[in-house]
């Protein structure tokens, strides 16, 4: 059996999903089309980016039902389109920020994405996704939509350097939950392994 036969169904998963995005936000599905995405069966995730290229773990991605897969295909291409992994890298290699950083990153990509799912089909969803009006919760930060993902780091940081407690800034996010962890620094790169293609996107961004 070719490595191709053993992800076929993975491998049509991704490229039926994007078909059916093209159709109904053609912005991201072209953007997904021309992406590279490959299998990492090593991913805690089911699904991640590094601003770069998708990585889908095949164990995982098989779990989520149709619409949890289209929802976490266009999530990851917001964080791209964002360019999350790029902007947020610094406070994702601090220890003390990456669990915030990852959902404040979560919810500024699901910000754009309450334009294509409504709140009803969002409701369905298994997997629990920050919003907006998460971080406003859970860090008592107002306008969180009208803010970049910076700006709201640096309101956090400021308010824990002010409060002498910079290095216990996680202790609100404790009792929030798992967080899937789906973007990596954009200096992160699978480029050494050999890599199983799902989509290929254009010839010059392989790799890169």
């Amino acid at each position: 059996m070719s490595n191709n036969d053993e992800y076929f169904d993975v491998i049509r998963d991704v490229k039926n999903i994007i078909g059916l995005i093209m159709i109904k936000e053609p912005f991201i599905g072209l953007f997904l089309k021309r992406t590279w995405i490959y299998i990492d069966k090593e991913s805690p995730s089911e699904i991640y980016t590094n601003g770069k290229e998708i990585f889908i773990n095949p164990a995982l991605w098989r779990r989520l039902n149709e619409l949890e897969k289209t929802f976490e295909l266009i999530h990851v291409a917001m964080h791209m389109i964002l360019m999350h992994p790029t902007r947020l890298e610094k406070y994702m290699r601090d220890p003390n920020l990456a669990i915030i950083t990852q959902i404040v990153a979560d919810a500024k990509a699901n910000q754009h994405l309450t334009n294509v799912f409504p709140s009803t089909t969002l409701e369905r969803l298994r997997i629990i996704r920050p919003m907006p009006e998460t971080v406003e919760k859970l860090f008592n930060i107002r306008d969180v939509e009208k803010k970049s993902a910076e700006e709201i780091m640096e309101e956090l940081l400021r308010r824990a350097r002010k409060g002498g407690s910079e290095g216990d800034i996680g202790r609100d996010v404790k009792e929030y939950g798992e967080v899937n962890k789906d973007v990596k620094g954009s200096s992160l790169s699978n480029k050494n392994q050999n890599l199983i293609v799902i989509n290929k996107g254009d010839p010059q961004d392989q790799n890169i």
